[in-house]
């Protein structure tokens, strides 16, 4: 039984105190506070707070401005088996639970091009860093990119009209710190054009030891549920590997890793082609993020990923399509000038 599970529905007022009391049995938990709007739980100047109390002593405590997406608390411990049969063996200590660890934001890394994340923490989060700005796109200008083999976003569309990718996170499912064979969810905050029935958003990572000429590893896609923006997530293994790097240079045992996830949203196409589909109104984004090299031996083979999530082929029309642009982007279509309509592209019989 989570927190969540029981969680009320109800919370609609502004400037309100709101309280909820549960019966749980005495173990470990994770207290997650999001705020959908990424500025706290801030109204205006206003700013409230939230507070976890266990048996009238406060376990958490926290201020609505000391974070922006969500926050991550853990409260409570293990229960301890009592065994009544002395034991002449050393006593083992009990299963803890993953090592609470904290939110990092990304900073934009000048020489790789994306954001980074450069210390270990229970997530990574691109901030700001890859949000275009400006009424009209292109979504690069002079050739710069957000991506680690400068792999291009398309030429044409109009910000928060057509496709975009605003954020990127990746986080541990359990909680705990990234660590090689973690189970991790990629969320992608995306924009989807029109009612989004025509976007694909796919997602790859790369272990490679090398970030500037990575190898990407499909791991699936997503299909928008509407238009607008929405978060799309998928998860998967943190595989072994990755770019080495010292953390301490007293300690050479102590190596952290980095390695990197991309997203691409893309119009049209069921199923992927590549890592870099390079359409004019599609939009890809990496991101870099460190984490810890496992204490125990961990192998490509042995990890469950899970099986790939891909799209089944879907079938378009091009009367559908009501924009000049996105008709000639359809290589199958033909937009018809004086009749203001687009129309599919007529095969010719061979001579």
């Amino acid at each position: 039984m989570t927190l969540e599970q029981m969680r009320p529905i109800g919370y609609d007022k502004i400037k309100a105190d709101f309280s909820d009391t549960f019966c749980i049995p005495k173990d470990r938990y994770t207290f997650t506070m999001t705020d959908t709007y990424g500025d706290g739980m801030c109204y205006q100047e206003t700013c409230g707070s939230h507070t976890v109390s266990v048996d009238g002593v406060t376990a958490v405590s926290v201020n609505g401005d000391e974070f922006t997406w969500n926050k991550v608390d853990t409260f409570g411990s293990c229960p301890v088996e009592n065994t009544s049969t002395p034991s002449q063996q050393p006593t083992q200590p009990p299963t803890q639970s993953p090592t609470p660890a904290s939110d990092q934001v990304a900073t934009f890394d000048n020489d790789l091009r994306v954001p980074k994340c450069l210390d270990v923490g229970a997530s990574c989060e691109s901030g700001n860093s890859i949000i275009k700005t400006g009424d009209d796109e292109p979504f690069y200008v002079a050739g710069e990119t957000n991506t680690l083999d400068n792999c291009k976003d398309g030429v044409s569309g109009t910000y928060q009209s057509d496709e975009s990718i605003e954020k990127i996170t990746v986080r541990t499912v359990n909680g705990g710190q990234l660590v090689e064979g973690t189970r991790v969810r990629i969320e992608a905050y995306i924009h989807a054009f029109q009612e989004g029935e025509e976007d694909t958003v796919d997602f790859y990572y790369t272990n490679t030891a090398s970030l500037s000429n990575p190898s990407w590893n499909y791991i699936g896609s997503k299909e928008p549920s509407r238009g607008g923006f929405q978060t799309l997530s998928i998860e998967y293994t943190l595989p072994a590997g990755g770019m080495s790097m010292r953390q301490s240079i007293w300690d050479s045992s102590k190596l952290i890793l980095m390695q990197a996830v991309r997203v691409n949203i893309r119009w049209r196409g069921g199923q992927y082609s590549n890592s870099c589909s390079g359409g004019n109104y599609d939009d890809v984004d990496d991101m870099v993020f460190t984490i810890l090299k496992s204490d125990h031996d961990i192998s490509e083979e042995t990890l469950d990923s899970g099986p790939s999530v891909a799209i089944s082929p879907k079938t378009y029309t091009c009367e559908s399509i009501q924009d000049p642009g996105r008709c000639r982007e359809d290589s199958s279509c033909r937009w018809r000038r004086y009749q203001s309509k687009c129309q599919p592209r007529r095969s010719r019989a061979p001579r």
